[in-house]
C-alpha cells in the first residue's frame, strides 16, 4: 500500500473529499434529474420519455431514477402489447410473437443504452464557466477526490489534477458510434443502476396479472409468449443494476492509498443505501479512525447525513456545515491550460 504524493508540495495528501451531486448544485449547476427530464423533452425524445414514465412501478421516475430503474413494470409492457394484438386485424401466432419479442428487445437491449448515452450527452452540454456561481476554498490540488458524479466540475472550475481524482461510476466524455442504435458498438461507459439484488420474476405474484384468465381471454399462445420471453426482462434488470463489490474490486488500487488519510470531507452527497457500501470500504481501509470529517449540506439534511456517517465512522470527529451559506465569492485561480474546452456549450 502507498500514499498518493503531491509532487508540487512534497507532501502526502491526507485529506479525502468526497462528492455528490449536492456539489454541482451547489455551483449552480442544472444537474438534477428533473433538469435532466427538461433536457429530454427539449431534445424531443418521446419515446424514451414514455418508457421511464409508463414501464416502471414508481409514482414517479424522475425523483430518484436510479432506483426507480429497479422496479421495472413489467406487466405493464406485456399488457400493453398483448392489448395492441387483441385489437389488431392480423392475429396469426407468427406476428403475435414477433411483435411481442420485438417491442422486449428494444426495452431490454436498447433502454438502458440509450438512457445512459442521454445522461452523457446531457452532462457534457453543461457550460461551466456560465453556470458556476459559488466556489469554495477548501476545494484544491492538496487533496485527493472521489467524485460519485459525472461532471467534470472538479477540473473545469477548480483545475484539480484529473490524477488526484477517481470518478467513482465514470466522467461524461464525448463518444461516438456508427449508429446509434447499434448495441454491439462502444456506448457511454457510465454507471448508472439501482442496488436491488435479484429479480424473482418467476414469483406467481410478478405472473398472476398478466397471465389472469380474466385478463384480455388469456389465449395459450399468450401464455408461451410470456413463458418464452421471461429472460428477457431479466436480462434488463441484471443490466441495469450497479454492481457496487465490482465497482470496489475495480478501484481497489484507488481505495488502497487512502489507509493515511486523517481528515475526510464530503460535499453533497445523499449517503443513500446503494453507496453506503463504499463509505463501510473507506472506514476500514483507514489506519487513523480518530479523523475529523466534515459534511457540507444543505441545513435541513445535514443531522441526517451526520447519523449516517457516525454509525460508520464510530471514532471520528464529525461536524457539519450548511451550503446554503455563502464562504467564498472569489474565483479561484486556475491555470489557463486547465480552462481548455470549459466553454463547451
Amino acid at each position: 500500500m502507498y500514499q498518493i504524493y503531491n509532487h508540487v508540495t512534497g507532501n502526502f495528501l491526507e485529506t479525502l473529499v468526497i462528492l455528490g451531486n449536492g456539489f454541482d448544485i451547489a455551483h449552480g449547476i442544472p444537474s438534477k434529474y428533473s433538469d435532466f427530464h427538461d433536457y429530454l423533452m427539449y431534445q424531443k425524445k418521446s419515446n424514451l420519455l414514455y418508457q421511464c414514465d409508463q414501464y416502471f412501478s414508481v409514482e414517479d421516475f424522475w425523483a430518484n431514477v436510479e432506483q426507480s430503474l429497479g422496479k421495472i413494470d413489467y406487466s405493464h409492457i406485456v399488457e400493453e402489447e398483448l392489448s395492441y394484438l387483441e385489437n389488431a386485424s392480423d392475429r396469426d401466432e407468427d406476428n403475435e410473437r414477433n411483435r411481442f419479442e420485438a417491442v422486449l428487445d428494444d426495452f431490454s437491449c436498447r433502454f438502458l443504452v440509450e438512457l445512459t448515452d442521454m445522461v452523457n450527452e446531457w452532462v457534457l452540454s453543461f457550460n461551466y464557466q456560465n453556470l458556476a456561481k459559488q466556489y469554495f476554498e477548501i476545494i484544491d490540488n492538496n487533496k485527493l477526490f472521489l467524485s460519485f458524479n459525472y461532471s467534470s466540475t472538479l477540473e473545469e472550475i477548480y483545475g484539480i489534477n484529473q490524477a488526484n481524482i477517481l470518478y467513482l461510476h465514470g466522467k461524461a466524455v464525448a463518444v461516438s458510434h456508427p449508429h446509434p442504435s447499434d448495441v454491439e458498438v462502444p456506448h457511454s461507459e457510465l454507471i448508472i443502476g439501482h442496488a436491488l439484488e435479484e429479480y424473482n420474476f418467476n414469483d406467481e405474484k410478478r405472473r398472476s396479472h398478466f397471465l389472469s384468465s380474466n385478463s384480455h381471454k388469456t389465449k395459450p399462445i399468450r401464455k408461451l409468449i410470456v413463458i418464452e420471453n421471461e429472460q428477457k426482462i431479466v436480462n434488463y434488470f441484471n443490466n441495469s443494476r450497479k454492481k457496487t463489490s465490482d465497482i470496489l474490486n475495480h478501484n481497489e488500487d484507488f481505495f488502497n492509498k487512502i489507509f493515511g488519510i486523517r481528515k475526510l470531507i464530503i460535499f453533497g452527497h445523499s449517503l443513500s443505501e446503494i453507496d453506503l457500501l463504499y463509505f463501510k470500504k473507506i472506514s476500514q481501509k483507514l489506519i487513523y479512525q480518530d479523523i475529523a470529517i466534515v459534511i457540507y449540506d444543505c441545513e435541513n439534511q445535514l443531522e441526517n447525513r451526520k447519523k449516517v456517517i457516525c454509525d460508520i465512522f464510530t471514532k471520528a470527529n464529525v461536524s457539519c456545515i450548511a451550503t446554503n451559506h455563502r464562504y467564498q465569492l472569489q474565483r479561484p485561480q486556475i491555470p489557463q491550460e486547465s480552462l481548455i474546452g470549459a466553454s463547451r456549450a
